[in-house]
């Protein structure tokens, strides 16, 4: 995966509503490393809603908002991917795959530079980053293509870290009517590590060169049948026999050339004009012929302009990534005097250049940094698809001069057998040599064909060569993932495994409906877990939301201790006291999770939200916010009407 382990954290959430063209601030709040607690004294105060805004915010999709959400029209939310801060802004509605503004920078540094946003939509663009994408990037999150050729988005990765109180407790994902087993595959096994983003290229290109090895044998075996009967000197033996061939055209056409010179064709009008006619025809084409050989000669020479920039473009982008491994390594460097002038430089404070005294970026990377690489990967991959175009085009290109060379010929045929026609013994001579420069014509076309053939089936030699090598290559690169892949899997399978039955034992005994729980499974592609290879080992419904947590809890543990996971160290559970959960065990559950925290030394963030919290934990080293309640609710709408929609209860 890297040196450096995924980490998302939500640093600040903004909602506003507009109010007579204002924009008013309903809730305003800062979140810290760890472990945070939303918190409330009894249900119905809004805790569902405040994390419904960060898992939209974050490119979640959400249309049936509770009403008093829909009173809201915008959230904000300053998150940092990786240590480098961005804000993210979406307006709140009812419609879905809405796009979301990125500013390259912490909240207070975007509401006052209004013009500093960048919309990104919910889908993939050819000359724009969807949101997904840049923060898939920030995260060094692979774009992981699912069986199905699909590239993963911020929305199905949060089926997995965001667990609501209306999520199902027998199956692992939110609830989701159109994702297919393969996607649920994929998303677990990419957050995991054990995606198969780089074996599925690869199997993927393996198709491709298999099917391109059969279409070159294919071509080879045609050839080689057609040009059977030459010997292998053929090539030596063509450029010998089209010289003769040429020698003799040019004799024929001199003495066709005396003989037409002495005579005279005014005496027949027709044969005037056909000939006039042709001749036009042959001018025509001549000028498309040279237009046709410009025209490929400049886009040849575009593509390999073209050519040149994106392997500047890559060179960039490879320094662009070693200055930043440089400063990662060194840091801000403090200078004493002044890089110009060599005179002692006034002090300055730590969190400020040394040298000019602007401000230096929060977090481990620089915002403006984050944006200027994607800018650059950007621009190579619109420069990528203009070649591609580009080598469509010179493909064209090429065939319309084969296409014009070839009318011209015909029209010179054609100029050759109008001759023909004449009658006297003079006529009768020059019809005679035309009709022998014609056939000196078509035996060199038919020459230079077999030559070209020629050139092709060496071609198509050497392309068959390369391609059976990159296959045999390709062949032991699949076997060699899959068999990594499949080491990988069982390890950190068996790693949440074993961490959930070590959760789960936790559970206080009183409540608890798993003694003796020997084994516990999961699969990503079916949304299910299995306790003792069962599906449902008990009827209720409070230990069953126990046991989901437990293993959705057990796959974040798993991440702070493995840096292969792409698994980015956040997760949101909602009212885990849900399905029937008593106060008690709630609050041993909480308890859980602030030791799991508390005892790991990796970036990490874990959002809950209880109207039970655990005496232990109800400090401001965990909360964030107030106490709310119906009286105090999280999103301050005072003085509204609010009403049911959907027929769900406000919170």
């Amino acid at each position: 995966m890297g040196a450096q382990m995924s980490h998302l954290k939500v640093n600040r959430l903004v909602v506003l509503r507009d109010v007579d063209s204002r924009s008013i601030k309903v809730f305003d709040e800062q979140f810290h490393d760890g472990l945070n607690i939303i918190r409330s004294k009894g249900n119905s105060s809004g805790k569902t809603t405040v994390v419904d805004f960060i898992y939209f915010a974050l490119g979640g999709e959400h249309t049936n908002w509770k009403s008093i959400a829909l009173e809201c029209s915008r959230v904000i939310l300053e998150i940092q991917a990786n240590g480098t801060p961005l804000t993210l802004r979406r307006t709140v509605s009812t419609e879905d795959q809405l796009p979301i503004d990125i500013y390259y920078g912490p909240y207070e540094e975007a509401i006052k530079h209004a013009n500093g946003w960048t919309s990104h939509a919910y889908s993939r663009q050819q000359r724009a980053l969807s949101f997904s994408e840049v923060l898939f990037k920030a995260l060094g999150i692979p774009e992981a293509p699912s069986s199905l050729n699909t590239k993963m988005t911020m929305y199905q990765l949060l089926r997995l870290l965001y667990s609501d109180q209306f999520a199902d407790s027998l199956h692992i994902y939110r609830s989701d009517d159109w994702s297919s087993k393969d996607t649920q595959q994929a998303i677990g096994e990419l957050l995991c590590g054990v995606g198969d983003f780089e074996l599925f290229a690869k199997k993927t290109e393996l198709k491709e060169v298999q099917a391109k090895v059969g279409d070159l044998k294919s071509s080879y075996r045609s050839l080689s049948k057609l040009l059977a009967s030459f010997s292998d000197n053929a090539k030596i033996d063509i450029e010998a026999v089209i010289s003769t061939v040429r020698q003799k055209l040019r004799s024929s056409e001199s003495e066709l050339d005396e003989a037409q010179s002495s005579y005279d064709l005014a005496h027949d009008q027709e044969v005037r004009k056909d000939k006039s006619r042709l001749q036009s025809a042959l001018i025509t084409h001549q000028k498309r012929l040279v237009k046709a050989e410009e025209d490929l000669k400049i886009l040849s020479y575009e593509n390999e302009e073209r050519s040149r920039f994106i392997v500047h473009l890559e060179g960039l982008l490879e320094d662009f990534d070693d200055a930043n491994e440089v400063f990662d390594a060194l840091g801000h460097i403090r200078y004493t005097h002044c890089p110009s002038c060599f005179k002692d430089l006034p002090p300055q404070q730590p969190e400020a250049c040394s040298v000019c005294g602007a401000p230096l970026e929060a977090g481990d990377q620089n915002p403006l940094a984050l944006a200027a690489r994607l800018d650059l990967e950007m621009q190579i991959r619109e420069s990528q698809k203009m070649e591609e175009k580009a080598k469509s085009d010179i493909a064209k290109a090429k065939e319309k001069l084969r296409k014009e060379q070839k009318e011209c010929k015909k029209v010179e045929r054609d100029l050759a057998k109008f001759r023909n026609s004449l009658t006297s013994p003079q006529a009768t001579f020059v019809a005679s040599k035309a009709k022998e420069v014609g056939a000196l014509e078509a035996h060199l076309d038919e020459l230079e064909n077999i030559k070209l053939q020629f050139g092709e089936l060496a071609t198509i030699e050497n392309d068959l060569e390369e391609a059976e090598r990159r296959f045999r290559k390709l062949t032991r690169d699949v076997e060699n993932i899959e068999v990594s892949l499949t080491k990988r899997r069982s390890k950190i399978y068996t790693d949440i495994s074993a961490n959930t039955i070590d959760i789960i034992g936790k559970d206080l005994k009183d409540h608890n409906d798993f003694e003796g729980l020997r084994s516990f499974s999961f699969s990503f592609r079916d949304d299910s877990f299995y306790l003792n290879n069962m599906e449902k080992v008990t009827n209720s419904a409070s230990s069953m939301a126990i046991a989901k947590v437990s293993f959705l809890l057990a796959i974040f543990k798993a991440s702070l201790e493995d840096n292969e996971m792409y698994f980015p160290r956040f997760m949101i559970l909602d009212n885990i006291e849900d399905k029937g959960v008593r106060e008690v065990r709630s609050q041993n559950f909480q308890n859980i999770v602030a030791e799991i925290s508390e005892n790991s030394d990796v970036d990490h963030q874990i959002i809950i939200t209880t109207a039970t919290i655990s005496p232990e934990l109800d400090n401001p080293k965990y909360t964030v916010g107030e106490l709310y309640s119906t009286e105090n609710r999280s999103i301050k709408l005072e003085g509204l009407t609010v009403q049911t929609v959907h027929g769900r209860d406000v919170h």
